[in-house]
């Protein structure tokens, strides 16, 4: 197995020898394969951002808009069900789902819902997600596509956790996909006050006060 990095890409392919040989690469098609004559090219190095994406690619193709706690999102789901459930003040959508978008350097600052929410990776870089639960309990999750250094495909935040969320410093951006069940309401929404919740929370203060809403990059 060789592992060639394209001159001028921001890409590593990882090739398989064959008799053969391939001069197509793994995706269009149209990636040629002038340097390693009778390898073929089976997958993407899991350190590098696939497809060439960029971030304002992303933005402008899904037609996305700025998130208060942060970042930018789509909505791309949302049931035609509506269910009532304990702690609601009203009906909600069974589920819904969005695309949520962080560049490097941004943050989602603390909030909490009073629903569970599903995150999926989708492209980009490396996601951390950062809870703190009723006990005061600190976790932190990466989202990303190299399970075998411990990284999430998804994740699960619990409703009523505090939590935030931001790339890794070697991510230019990051995707991920939110499913939250009973769907979304911003009525269910809460952004934390950085005071209030360091007072409760005053062993977790450093990291309160780096991802809080008053500050938007770390």
């Amino acid at each position: 197995m060789l592992i060639d990095a394209k001159p001028g890409r921001r890409r590593l392919y990882i090739y398989e020898r064959s008799a053969a040989g391939c001069s197509r690469g793994p995706f269009r098609g149209d990636i040629a394969n002038e340097n390693n004559s009778g390898a073929r090219p089976i997958g993407l190095h899991p350190e590098v951002s696939t497809l060439f994406v960029t971030r304002d690619q992303i933005f402008d193709h899904f037609k996305m808009t700025p998130h208060p706690e942060g970042g930018a999102f789509v909505e791309n789901y949302r049931s035609d069900l509506e269910v009532s459930a304990p702690g609601f003040p009203a009906p909600r959508r069974a589920s819904t789902g969005i695309y949520f978008l962080l560049d490097r350097g941004e943050f989602s600052a603390f909030h909490r819902i009073r629903s569970d929410e599903t995150w999926h990776f989708y492209l980009g870089g490396p996601l951390h997600i950062v809870e703190i639960d009723h006990t005061g309990r600190h976790r932190e999750t990466i989202l990303g596509r190299d399970i075998h250094e411990g990284q999430n495909l998804t994740h699960v935040v619990k409703a009523g956790h505090w939590f935030a969320s931001y790339p890794s410093p070697e991510s230019d951006f990051s995707l991920v996909g939110c499913t939250v069940a009973p769907g979304f309401d911003f009525q269910d929404f809460e952004l934390a006050d950085r005071r209030e919740l360091a007072q409760r929370f005053p062993e977790h203060a450093a990291i309160i006060a780096r991802l809080t809403a008053d500050r938007l990059r770390p």
